[in-house]
């Protein structure tokens, strides 16, 4: 049987015919590279120009049946009507050195998939679409496709797959792209690959945002009561505008109080019950006009504990000694306070003498202010005994270790107030009393632990 291989320029500039012969059972092989290398043309005279590197192919009987006077094609009396061919092609790159085998048969791209997408409303996201080939790979199409928003008043195409978020609600985002038919292992198939529209589509939703106006926000502080300036004790988050809203406490209800979780905003204090160790333990979303927001983290905090510094004395003309503790105030998350606060201390229980015959006197509970450079930072000056009367013992500064108590008394601190007593108490101890220094013995802190 005489067969044709017809070749087929991807240009569509050149043809080229190859005649060949098959008997049955038999085969042929066809070196289209010694074909071009000797420019050996074709029955029509045509050439395989050096530059054709690639294109299709297609098999046809040499000599096509011709119909007769009345215009009907019929087959031989004897012989056989038909012949099977079975085709395979190899390729050999020498630059590339790779080998693949061809099949010529087309088909098309299936499975277009756009992702949905979702963000604020004042920001964007992004999406994509694909399409799987032949053989099962996802090709991505987002940067040659077509974009658009079904109602721009929500989502407005910025292209290549990107949306910005304009106003509250969800829409239907779609993409359209032109993709050729493939062959299942190669770009070009017999007669040449044909060209085509794809689409999908998906949602893409605007959600509210949670603001918040408060100075110091996403944190709130607990005092004890007290509401110290420099800390905010109440915050209040404000959400997009619509027309109905639904606040939920997602988690952390336990360390907050709030306002109506029916309003446009909501305002957010502490308990000052339950305080958690991490930042952002509090997670709050709304839900406006059916769209629900992304969470918005607040920070419950307080003032947790003292830590103390390396003690200092001195002598002093007046007193004998000057005995200095210094403390930096940390919250319960771990860090030390942000903005100048108020120390207080305050005396629980009497005096205790521990030198019968001591005349001093104790002194009253005193309060003091962070300056703004270390606004976590202050210390306990603590003198002798005043020398007029002539105190017993007499307080004197020697440079040795506290020595000689003289007497004792509880203490306790407070953050967030000038008022002795009022506030947050962070730590307890006793102030002891030497002949030659003060010191803070028994401390506690923090006082509550969660």
């Amino acid at each position: 049987q005489k067969v044709v291989l017809t070749l087929y320029s991807a240009d569509g500039m050149h043809t080229y015919a190859v005649p060949v012969s098959l008997a049955p059972g038999a085969s042929a092989t066809v070196d289209l590279g010694m074909l071009r290398q000797e420019g050996m043309p074709d029955p029509s005279g045509n050439l395989l120009p050096p530059e054709v590197e690639d294109g299709s192919a297609m098999l046809e009987p040499a000599a096509a049946l011709q119909p007769d006077k009345n215009g009907e094609i019929k087959l031989p009396a004897s012989g056989p009507a038909q012949m099977r061919v079975a085709v395979s092609v190899g390729i050999f790159n020498a630059q590339t050195a790779t080998c693949c085998s061809q099949c010529m048969w087309c088909c098309f791209y299936t499975c277009p998939g756009v992702a949905s997408g979702l963000a604020p409303v004042g920001s964007g996201f992004s999406s994509s679409i694909t399409a799987e080939d032949c053989c099962g790979f996802e090709d991505d199409f987002t940067a040659n496709a077509s974009w658009i928003s079904y109602n721009t008043s929500i989502l407005t195409s910025q292209g290549q797959g990107s949306f910005d978020a304009v106003g509250l609600g969800e829409t239907t985002i779609a993409a359209t792209f032109t993709a050729e038919s493939q062959s299942a292992s190669g770009p070009y198939c017999a007669g040449g690959c044909l060209q085509g529209d794809m689409g999908g589509s998906s949602y893409g939703t605007a959600a509210p945002v949670i603001s918040c106006n408060t100075s110091g926000c996403p944190q709130v502080w607990w005092f004890g009561g007290q509401a110290p300036s420099g800390y905010a004790t109440q915050i209040t988050l404000s959400a997009t505008a619509g027309s109905t809203y639904s606040w939920t406490i997602d988690s952390g209800g336990a360390e907050i109080n709030t306002s109506s979780l029916s309003g446009s905003t909501l305002a957010v204090i502490s308990t000052g019950a339950s305080f958690s160790h991490s930042a952002g333990a509090v997670s709050i979303s709304v839900t406006v006009n059916g769209v629900t927001s992304a969470p918005f983290a607040v920070t419950p905090l307080e003032p947790y504990r003292l830590v103390p510094g390396q003690p200092q004395d001195s002598a002093d003309a007046t007193f004998g000694y000057l005995s200095q503790a210094p403390y930096t105030i940390l919250d319960q998350v771990g860090n030390p306070l942000p903005s100048s606060i108020s120390v207080n201390e305050q005396w629980s229980g009497a005096t205790v003498n521990d030198d019968s015959s001591t005349n001093w006197i104790w002194g009253t509970a005193g309060a003091y202010t962070t300056p703004p450079s270390a606004p976590a930072a202050f210390e306990d000056y603590m003198e002798g005994q005043y020398y007029s009367p002539t105190p017993a013992p007499v307080p004197q500064y020697d440079g040795l270790a506290p020595h000689d108590p003289v007497q004792h008394r509880g203490q306790t601190w407070q953050i967030g107030s000038a008022t002795p007593g009022t506030g947050l108490e962070v730590q307890s101890d006793v102030l002891q009393a030497y002949v030659n220094a003060r010191r803070h013995l028994s401390i506690i802190t923090p006082i509550f632990s969660f």
